[in-house]
């Protein structure tokens, strides 16, 4: 079982980060565009995990599914780390909507 991977989220580097977005691969330096909607660019470091967990979904569920979940909740105690919050107070949805909707639904409007 691979080890689990800890992204040091102490210091923003935002330099390197910068560097990983592809958007940026033609050295332009005029600006940047925020409003990207749904669709923002992705960081090579991402897009390389998410590279990976896409070849693990290939095997059968069995093979992968605990270390599915394991990273699933280093994802959550990264994220609460990175805000300081507890892990359980860390909830993933599918979209900002869908969160939004929920916390909107949780809320007594009496």
């Amino acid at each position: 079982m691979p080890s689990e991977s800890k992204i040091n989220v102490s210091v923003l580097d935002v330099k390197s980060y910068r560097a990983g977005l592809s958007i940026f691969d033609a050295g332009s330096d005029n600006g940047l565009f925020l409003n990207f909607a749904a669709t923002a660019p992705v960081a090579r470091p991402v897009l390389e995990k998410m590279k990976q967990a896409v070849e693990e979904m290939r095997r059968p569920l069995g093979d992968h599914l605990y270390q599915a979940l394991n990273n699933l909740e280093f994802a959550r105690r990264d994220v609460a780390e990175f805000i300081g919050a507890q892990p359980k107070e860390i909830a993933f949805t599918q979209n900002t909507s869908t969160a939004m909707s929920t916390i909107a639904l949780s809320i007594d409007w009496k």
